[in-house]
C-alpha cells in the first residue's frame, strides 16, 4: 500500500488500496489459514499413535475391558487418543463410541461428573440423582448397541487420572451390569503418567483391583524423535488434503510454488532430525514442541515460497528458537517523513 504524504488533499487518498487489506480474496485466505487443520486440532496418525492403536485393538478384540495411554506432558497423548478413536471408527464403522473430555469444574460433584458423561453420549436430559443418571447412561448404551447390532461400546476418556475413584468404581459396576446383558464396555483412557501412577499407587485392596480391571493395560506412548517417526509426520503433512482450500495438501497450502516444483516436507527430515538432536542435548524433546516447530517453519517458509526451496538445520533451529521465545525480532519503529 502506498503511503500518503503530509499535505495530500483528502480527495487524492486511494481508499480502494486501503480496503484491499480486507479484500474478499485476502479475507478468504486469512480464514483458510485460521481454519487450517494443522493449526486447530491435528489428529496426525504418527507412528507412536498407530503403534498404540494396534496394541489397544488387540486388548479390545480379545476381551479386555480397558486400555490406558500414558505419557509425559507434551508427549502428544491427547492427540494420540483421538487418532486411536478415529482408527477405531474407520476400521469398525458399526461400533458405538463416545468421547468424554471432562472439565475440572464438572468433576467437583458426583452429579456434575455423571451429567458431563451423559452429555458426552449425547443424552439431553441430565437432571436427577447420580443413581438415576447412571441408569440412564446404561439405557443409552443398550439402545445404541442394539441399533448397530454390535454389542460393544467404546468410551474414550481424556485425562482419566482426574476422574475420582468412586466414579471409576461406578463405571466398573456399569461394565459388569452391561456384561450380564451381553454388552461389553471398553474404556480407553489417556493420562499424564506421573499423575496416573500417583493415583493407582495410592489404592489398595478390592478398590485397586476393580479400577485396574476397568483401566486395563497401561501403554507408555514412545517419544516422537526417531527419523522414521519424524518422516511419518512430515509425510502426513505432505499428503493430507485440506478440502476447504480446494483439496490442496496441508503443506501445499503454505508453499504452493515450491510444492509444484517438487518440494516435499518429508525430504527435509534429515535437517529436522539434526536440529532435534542438537536440541535434545540440552532438553527433553516433546511431540508438542516438534509440532509447534513444524508449524512455525511452515509459516516462515511461506514467506520465501519459490521453486528450489530447502530447509536447513539452522532454519529449523531458528524456528525452535522462535517457539521457545528466543531470537525474537522487533519491527523497526515507524519514521516520520
Amino acid at each position: 500500500m502506498t503511503d500518503t504524504q503530509p499535505g495530500t488533499p483528502p480527495q487524492e487518498v486511494e481508499q480502494p488500496q486501503q480496503s484491499d487489506i480486507l479484500s474478499q480474496n485476502q479475507r478468504t485466505e486469512q480464514e483458510l489459514l485460521l481454519r487450517h487443520p494443522f493449526y486447530s486440532a491435528p489428529e496426525l496418525p504418527t507412528s507412536p499413535a498407530i503403534q498404540a492403536y494396534l496394541m489397544c485393538k488387540d486388548e479390545f478384540l480379545y476381551g479386555a475391558s480397558g486400555f490406558t495411554l500414558l505419557g509425559e506432558r507434551g508427549s502428544g497423548r491427547k492427540i494420540a487418543l483421538l487418532v486411536i478413536r478415529n482408527l477405531f471408527q474407520h476400521e469398525f464403522p458399526e461400533l458405538a463410541t463416545a468421547t468424554w473430555a471432562p472439565l475440572p469444574s464438572e468433576l467437583t460433584t458426583a452429579a456434575g461428573t455423571w451429567r458431563s458423561l451423559l452429555a458426552a453420549v449425547n443424552h439431553r436430559f441430565w437432571g436427577g440423582a447420580s443413581q438415576d443418571i447412571t441408569s440412564r447412561l446404561e439405557k443409552v448404551i443398550e439402545e445404541r448397541t442394539a441399533i448397530t447390532g454390535v454389542y460393544r461400546f467404546v468410551l474414550f476418556v481424556q485425562n482419566i487420572e482426574t476422574v475420582d475413584g468412586a466414579t471409576l468404581e461406578a463405571l466398573a459396576g456399569l461394565r459388569d451390569s452391561l456384561q450380564v446383558k451381553g454388552i461389553q464396555l471398553f474404556v480407553v483412557g489417556s493420562s499424564e503418567i506421573n499423575a496416573f501412577r500417583a493415583r493407582t499407587d495410592g489404592m489398595t485392596g478390592p478398590t485397586k483391583e476393580t479400577i485396574e480391571s476397568l483401566l486395563g493395560s497401561g501403554h507408555v506412548l514412545r517419544p516422537l524423535t526417531s527419523a522414521l517417526d519424524l518422516v511419518s509426520v512430515l509425510h502426513a503433512l505432505d499428503t493430507l488434503p485440506y478440502p476447504d482450500a480446494g483439496g490442496v495438501t496441508w503443506v501445499q497450502f503454505f508453499v504452493p510454488r515450491a510444492f509444484a516444483a517438487g518440494f516435499r516436507l518429508s525430504d527435509q527430515v534429515a535437517t529436522l532430525k539434526g536440529a532435534v538432536d542438537a536440541y535434545a542435548a540440552n532438553g527433553r524433546v516433546t511431540a508438542r514442541f516438534i509440532f509447534k516447530t513444524i508449524k512455525r517453519m511452515l509459516g516462515e517458509a511461506s514467506k520465501v515460497d519459490q521453486p528450489g526451496l530447502t530447509i536447513g538445520v539452522d532454519q529449523w533451529k531458528r524456528a525452535m528458537g522462535l517457539v521457545l521465545g528466543d531470537g525474537i525480532t522487533y519491527l523497526p519503529a515507524p519514521t516520520e517523513e
